[in-house]
């Protein structure tokens, strides 16, 4: 038994340690002369996640905000006072234009026939003031039709913003939310798909100790079961021996790296099986009674592996 027991803590650390302060030797090495481009990497990593995070989330959420708390108080392309302004101007230019026509003009018509949005007696004179534009230019309505004409488009213009206005006004908020969505998707998706990498890695490292404990319980198991035969020699008994507490070592090490019992009176429990394992004043029948236990109690991930 002296002759097979592990090395001592000192001579099983000595190689990992030399190895261990060599390897951060050279990393620090290299990490001191590269330290500028490693810190400005790490900054810029920084302040674009930093942008990122302001510009494409941070500022469309409280546009979003915005948009539904303030609805009304928005700045428009073109007000209502402005359009109503030069629509009245418009009016008063053709009803003084219908004046000077003649005492027969229906001047409450004329109004109607502007909020309508027809011109019927401005372009009748200016059809007939084309006939001789000249004369027409000098002495007659020709320049004046030209001028209420330019109000009119100007007017219709000033309706036609007001519309688009209108228009943009009422889906703000759908555009604030599709500026908004993408870029928080993907926030989202990078951020599940880090999480799922991570789970992912600590469940196959979970899967894998358990195999090993299931193994490790199969390998005790066949161990324990060869010393039952009654012409076992003493050297091959602590061969054995040896080899069981090699094995219970390492199962003892798998249950440490990873937390199996979420309740600690099971934890006790396991670590008092392990140690009738050990113990030299149990039979090997015994100890397989041990093993059937632990298969039967803890059956996940200690159920006996035939591998």
């Amino acid at each position: 038994m002296v002759e097979h027991k592990p090395p001592n803590v000192y001579s099983r650390m000595l190689l990992p340690s030399v190895v261990g302060v060599l390897a951060f030797r050279v990393a620090s090495r290299m990490a001191w002369e590269n330290r500028e481009s490693i810190l400005k990497s790490i900054l810029d990593m920084k302040e674009t996640a930093a942008a990122f995070f302001k510009d494409w989330i941070l500022e469309p959420i409280r546009d979003i905000v915005k948009t539904i708390r303030h609805k009304d108080n928005q700045i428009s392309i073109m007000s209502q006072a402005s359009i109503d302004s030069e629509l009245m101007s418009l009016e008063r230019m053709v009803v003084d234009f219908a004046a000077r026509k003649g005492p027969g003009v229906d001047l409450e018509l004329e109004r109607n026939l502007i909020r309508q949005g027809s011109l019927g007696t401005v372009l009748e004179a200016y059809e007939s003031s084309i006939k001789a534009p000249l004369y027409s230019a000098l002495f007659g309505d020709l320049i004046q039709t030209l001028l209420i004409q330019g109000q009119k488009t100007k007017v219709d213009a000033s309706m036609a913003l007001r519309a688009l206005d209108s228009l943009l006004k009422s889906n703000e908020l759908t555009f604030s939310l599709i500026a908004a969505i993408p870029p928080i998707l993907l926030a989202w998706s990078g951020y599940n798909f880090l999480r799922r990498l991570w789970l992912e890695r600590i469940g196959k490292s979970r899967d894998q100790i358990y195999r090993k404990a299931r193994l490790t319980i199969g390998r005790i198991f066949r161990i324990l079961n060869s010393q039952i035969r009654d012409n076992i020699s003493s050297q091959e008994h602590y061969t054995n021996q040896g080899f069981l507490l090699c094995e219970i070592h390492y199962l003892r090490q798998l249950i440490a790296s990873i937390q199996f019992f979420s309740d600690q009176d099971d934890q006790e429990a396991f670590i008092e099986s392990i140690r009738d394992l050990e113990s030299t004043s149990l039979s090997p029948q015994q100890r397989l009674n041990v093993i059937h236990h632990i298969s039967a109690f803890y059956p996940i991930p200690f159920r006996l592996s035939a591998e």
